[in-house]
């Protein structure tokens, strides 16, 4: 996997030295080193240098058919010694073997017990056992390859007798390991006040929880598609900016080992979870898609190790019952809670919610009808249709006063309407009668709405997220990504720095304790803030922190909060 794609590099001078680096990721399992091109360095030198083949280099990073550049990074494959490597080829020719000696028909009375989890397949049961999958069709008379969980299977164990007791025995009660991962004990949250925890938490970081000897391991996976010849973007930036965060917190003196699984390789996705390096985690990140979040979320879940999903907005619902969870983005329904709690509300004010009356934003509106309502704030709504929008300002001028500052509500994410309304209030606002305006983020995106409109009307939103690149952090960032990887960061960068900081400082803080007081820990990033609060008694985290910005009339400026 490389990280950026190199330019054509015309070898002018002699080939400098290639020194062996000392830092090496884990990528899928497999062990690389992670190598930066100095000036004038060759694949001929570095290949030299590693003792890999330009075959294996490319392999493994694909974009070097376009040629090499100072400054790129390369991920250079471990090579194991020859007599190793001879050793483990002979133990696999020896291994195939004796799996193809095992394809008869075994004894019956030669069998263990396997209860079949819901990610396994026959073919990762076979290979788990080093049998055939025949032998266990054949043992179990199997008319179907496809499997159910908790279906109890035969499985060949040659060499070992067991009596009809054992059998019986085995089948009604799985072993220990089976067990851990069917039966999953309820986790218990420790109730705790601010004070208590803030002392704890002080505590915590006078420890030191992690050592070279045993490490934080975190396992990222997302979707790099790094075998393909058009590999994501997105999440190679978010990887980057990952990067960037470990490395801020090895400095801090946090002893990091983080596993990073290009999802995009494998057809079956239970092969990652039987992997030692997933069960092994303090920390998962990701994975993205919708349809793969709740799989692997259940097994941290069974696992009792936290999981981050770390983009999908709709995802936390996963998290009701699963108190490993953890959801990152803020939800719509955060983000309008918190704009309505924004909302400066006075005596001199009156609130006014506008929604189209042939509009689909019903849900919407009846959610930020509750919130008001929740808070005390009484307020009026007018509804119109959007064909009449332009017909309807007089009558909004002689309904809304010019002694009140009206704070506006536009109830709708429809882009035709949420333009309309503010095209009138811009109306108003020349007439000048007071109005500030509220609304979804969205409409920041907006291209059908002028932004001096969103200024003059000084517009209040909570964003889940936002860069204020006048900020000392955000400066400081962009220079240090642009140094390290010659191109600008986006958002996906912002947000994996955001979010391995976030959680790589919490485990050094707190350890593997940093669940029971995550609550007590917010933290303000540069692209995304944090504040985790439980979404109900027996479950995981939400997110409910959000960038509430402000369009500052006049000054035609932008403030976060």
């Amino acid at each position: 996997m490389v990280l950026l794609a190199p330019q054509v590099f015309a070898q002018t001078t002699e080939p400098v030295k290639v020194e062996v680096s000392t830092e090496k990721a884990n990528i899928n399992g497999v062990i690389y080193y992670v190598h930066k091109v100095q000036a004038h360095q060759t694949v001929y030198s570095i290949c030299k240098a590693y003792g890999v083949s330009t075959e294996e280099l490319l392999k493994a990073n694909s974009s070097l058919k376009d040629g090499l550049k100072a400054g790129n990074i390369l991920f250079i494959p471990v090579v194991e010694k020859k007599d190793q490597a001879d050793k483990v080829s002979t133990e696999k020719t020896n291994e195939q073997l004796r799996a193809e000696d095992r394809t008869v028909a075994p004894d019956e009375t030669q069998y263990r017990t396997h209860r079949v989890r819901w990610y396994e397949s026959l073919r990762s049961i076979a290979k788990k056992y080093k049998v055939s999958e025949e032998s266990i069709v054949i043992l179990n008379g199997l008319t179907d390859t496809e499997l159910h969980s908790r279906q109890i299977l035969k499985i060949p164990n040659e060499g070992e007798q067991i009596v009809a007791e054992q059998k019986k025995e085995e089948i009604t009660q799985p072993d220990e390991e089976e067990i851990s991962n069917i039966v999953v004990e309820q986790y218990e949250h420790k109730k705790i006040s601010a004070k208590e925890a803030t002392a704890k938490i002080n505590h915590l970081k006078t420890i030191k929880h992690f050592t070279e000897d045993n490490p934080a391991t975190v396992t990222l996976i997302l979707p790099f598609n790094s075998q393909s010849s058009n590999p994501s973007d997105n999440y190679f930036d978010f990887y980057s900016g990952a990067l960037m965060a470990i490395n801020e917190l090895k400095e801090r003196g946090l002893s990091i080992n983080l596993n990073t699984i290009d999802l995009s390789s494998y057809s079956w996705k239970g092969e990652i979870l039987e992997n030692e390096l997933l069960k092994k985690s303090n920390l998962v990140i990701g994975p993205v898609d919708p349809q793969d979040i709740p799989l692997f979320s259940e097994y941290c879940k069974s696992h009792r190790i936290p999981f981050v999903s770390p983009l999908d907005h709709k995802a936390d619902t996963l998290g009701i019952d699963n108190p490993y969870f953890f959801h990152v983005p803020a939800s719509q329904l955060v983000q309008m809670s918190n704009l309505v709690n924004n909302i400066q509300h006075g005596h001199s004010d009156q609130v006014t919610i506008f929604y189209g009356s042939d509009s689909a934003d019903r849900a919407y509106l009846q959610s930020i009808k509750a919130l008001l309502d929740n808070n005390g704030i009484k307020y009026n709504a007018i509804s119109y249709k959007i064909t009449r929008g332009r017909v309807i300002t007089d009558s909004l001028k002689r309904v809304m006063k010019r002694n009140v500052t009206h704070e506006v509500i536009v109830a709708s994410e429809d882009e035709a309407f949420a333009s309309d309304v503010v095209r009138n209030m811009q109306l108003l606002h020349l007439a000048k009668i007071p109005v500030r305006l509220y609304g979804s983020n969205k409409i920041r995106s907006f291209e059908t709405i002028d932004t001096k409109f969103l200024y003059d009307l000084n517009l209040h939103i909570s964003a889940p997220y936002y860069v204020d690149y006048s900020s000392a952090e955000a400066k400081r960032f962009v220079l240090q990504y642009r140094s390290l990887f010659h191109t600008e960061p986006s958002q996906f960068a912002f947000q994996g720095y955001d979010i391995f900081k976030y959680f790589l400082s919490a485990l050094k803080d707190m350890g593997n304790d940093f669940m029971e007081y995550i609550s007590f820990y917010p933290m303000n990033m540069i692209q995304c803030d944090f504040k985790f609060d439980r979404m109900s008694e027996n479950g995981g985290y939400s997110n409910r922190a959000t960038k509430d910005i402000e369009y500052i009339p006049e000054k035609y400026t932008i403030s976060v909060q």
